[in-house]
């Protein structure tokens, strides 16, 4: 009996012991991967070793993960692997050379339970993938994208109306327009809606889950499913990718070359969609029959692979659009942005010649406040390299991370006045980085439709009452408190 006593003893002593060094580990805020990084941002735990150990064993570039994983931290920051660069102490030079470069393209390809890390890679492979999904915005053979826009726009604001009744509702404004977003991008790329916006007539108006994105296929797949020729084998191609990745010891440094090697297959595959894409490069067919886990997939099971990454990047889109509409609809029924709000009413009410002028500042304005998603600001430096303020040089196909809190500033007041001249005309005044280039910006014409027409009708129809600004947040919406934007919504009075 004493010795099972003892043993007994031993054991919680033991875990109390593990229990204490787990809570003293946790409490260090500098491990000794972080001595790269002497100004790193404070707060930085145990939590971010794997993306550093990543991020260091590429110095070349910088992991999507490690800028994402301290997006929500308030400093303005420009984060280049070792290096730092705050914005605001920036020279003008420096701010329009990077404004100048060409985005970076997440690449992701599928969800492999391991983080991509930026390496050197031409310009042609990072703009192969946009190339790729820009394609199915215009090869789409559905009605005028401005009319399913349209649709899409009434079926979600007639379901808030029969929720708020005579009365007010508390309304998930993130879930709304995220059914919205997702709707438009199902009906342009499929020919149907997915039924996300159906979903809210039955569903919880507070819910967190319609239409949640956790990882690349939670959407996909079902909607894969519509795709006569590729559908089928969705599932089975996700199954043996991420069978074979599994087998590629973590340890060894080619996985991320495979990987990268893998997804820029994906990305020039030239039989896309009934080959309505053609590959930029005529050896990549034979260099995607290389690659170990893509080598295992059939024809088909290939085509349904590139068409799940391109829903991959509709439902990242879609994310980041209901974003800016629920906090800048929130931000524009505070008290300090009333005569913005009002001046915009007035001009839809009598729907004269300011109108559009007046929407596009408040979309522009939308876009200010609220961070799109991270990674779609990430740079690439091109051929001739980057010199930093400092001197620092940044080698060609660097990728410079830059954190939400980098651009947008939300504590500023919302306010149009910056997007108008003195007559009201549109200012010349370039979203984002000053000299920042728009052709990398995937669908962005179609972003702007949505966030145009949805912000007209909702605030013709409705507002909102005693708004309550949310907290920050990173890419997947983590730092929304519970997954909400809340608000009470109500009718417009006449």
């Amino acid at each position: 009996m004493a010795l099972h006593a003892d043993v007994g003893w031993s054991v919680l002593a033991g875990l109390a012991g593990l229990v204490a060094a787990l809570v003293l580990l946790e409490r260090i805020r500098t491990p000794a991967a972080l001595r790269r990084y002497p100004a790193y941002p404070p707060g930085a735990g145990l939590s971010s070793l794997p993306h550093l150990l990543l991020d260091l064993w590429h110095p070349q570039g910088v992991s999507a993960g490690l800028v994402d994983a301290h997006a929500r931290l308030r400093s303005s920051v420009l984060r280049t692997g070792p290096k730092r660069l705050h914005l605001s102490t920036a020279s003008a030079q420096v701010l329009k050379d990077i404004g100048s470069l060409d985005k970076a393209p997440a690449y992701a390809a599928f969800d492999l339970g391991s983080a991509t890390v930026f390496s050197s890679r031409s310009r042609a492979d990072h703009g192969a993938r946009a190339s790729v999904v820009a394609s199915l915005f215009t090869k789409t053979a559905v009605r005028d994208k401005a009319d399913v826009v349209s649709d899409a726009v009434h079926a979600t604001l007639d379901v808030l109306d029969k929720k708020v009744g005579s009365g007010t509702a508390q309304v998930n404004l993130l879930a709304l327009f995220r059914a919205f977003a997702i709707d438009v991008a199902a009906t342009l790329y499929c020919g149907k809606t997915y039924g996300a916006t159906h979903a809210l007539r039955h569903g919880d108006f507070m819910s967190t889950d319609i239409g949640l994105i956790h990882d690349h296929f939670n959407e996909a797949v079902p909607l894969g499913l519509w795709s006569p020729a590729y559908g089928p084998k969705l599932r089975t191609a996700h199954e043996k990718l991420t069978t074979a990745w599994r087998k590629v010891s973590p340890a060894k440094s080619k996985a991320v070359h495979e990987q990268d090697k893998l997804t820029a297959a994906l990305a020039h595959y030239e039989a896309f969609v009934d080959g309505a894409v053609s590959s930029p490069d005529a050896a990549y067919p034979a260099a995607m029959a290389r690659a170990p886990a893509y080598a295992q997939l059939d024809a088909t099971e290939q085509r349904a692979a590139i068409s799940v990454e391109c829903y991959d990047l509709l439902f990242a889109a879609s994310e980041s659009l209901a974003a800016t509409l629920a906090v800048g609809l929130l931000r524009l029924h505070t008290a300090e942005a009333s005569s913005s709000l009002e001046r915009v009413r007035s001009a839809l009410q009598a729907q004269g010649s300011g109108e559009e002028q007046l929407l596009q500042a408040t979309v522009n304005e939308c876009l200010r406040v609220t961070s799109p998603v991270p990674r779609a600001l990430d740079r690439i430096v091109g051929a001739k390299g980057l010199r930093l303020d400092d001197g620092t040089f940044l080698p060609a196909g660097t990728v410079i991370g830059i954190g939400q809190q980098a651009l947008h500033q939300p504590d500023t007041p919302f306010s149009l006045s910056k997007w108008l001249d003195e007559d009201g005309a549109p200012a010349s005044i370039a979203f984002g980085l000053p000299g920042a280039p728009s052709r990398a910006c995937l669908a962005r014409a179609l972003a702007e439709e949505e966030l145009r027409q949805m912000l007209a009708a909702f605030l013709r129809r409705f507002e909102v009452v005693q708004p309550v600004l949310p907290r920050g947040r990173d890419m997947f919406n983590v730092g929304f408190p519970r997954g909400l934007v809340a608000a009470q919504v109500s009718r417009r009075r006449a």
